[in-house]
């Protein structure tokens, strides 16, 4: 099924990479930072001209309120420059970050990176017109990340993943707020000590 990926993505059961990385406005944003609030939410989406990135996007933010009841953030990371960023966090009216993964590094370390093909870059181009690199950059120009979705808890300990090479299937918000709610009793998960 992840044929086309360069190595195993993580999985549940595995310590999440710790990265740091962009927001639109260039502030840096640590994951291991976020864990010491609680659970973290990290989905990997392939940019604003996707429009299944939009509507799972867009599902996460329906639910968000839901989400930070359960003591959950989400963060959303694309290989798009952070100028491209703005796009899809108004668009989608999303409050919560869109960071910048240029040259996909933190997808890589995520086990989500792939080579786009000649022929995918043009049915990409004929559909969306749409070329990588005018979003991505230069180093973007052959390159993106599998959607993938990952519940971390507080102790960088990946609870929930979800990894397809099919870009139509999405895991929902509501499938991380049912596994939330099973991490403990009351749905809050209280050990957090991840430096």
């Amino acid at each position: 099924m992840n044929a086309l990926l360069n190595k195993t993505p993580v999985d549940v059961g595995d310590s999440a990479p710790d990265f740091i990385l962009p927001d639109k406005d260039g502030n840096a944003v640590r994951l291991y930072s976020l864990l010491r609030a609680g659970h973290v939410v990290v989905v990997f989406y392939r940019g604003s001209w996707c429009p299944y990135c939009d509507l799972q996007l867009r599902d996460f933010q329906h639910r968000l309120a839901d989400l930070h009841y359960l003591r959950a953030q989400v963060v959303a990371i694309s290989p798009q420059l952070p100028a491209n960023l703005l796009r899809t966090q108004t668009e989608n009216h999303l409050e919560f970050p869109i960071l910048s993964d240029v040259g996909d590094e933190v997808a890589r370390q995520f086990g989500l990176f792939f080579e786009a093909g000649d022929r995918l870059r043009d049915v990409y181009h004929d559909l969306f017109r749409h070329k990588l690199e005018d979003a991505n950059g230069a180093t973007g120009k052959k390159q993106l990340p599998v959607p993938g979705t990952f519940l971390i808890d507080g102790n960088a300990t990946i609870r929930l993943a979800h990894v397809d090479v099919d870009h139509t299937r999405r895991l929902k918000a509501d499938k991380v707020i049912e596994t939330l709610t099973k991490l403990t009793p009351d749905g809050v998960h209280q050990s957090q000590s991840v430096c």
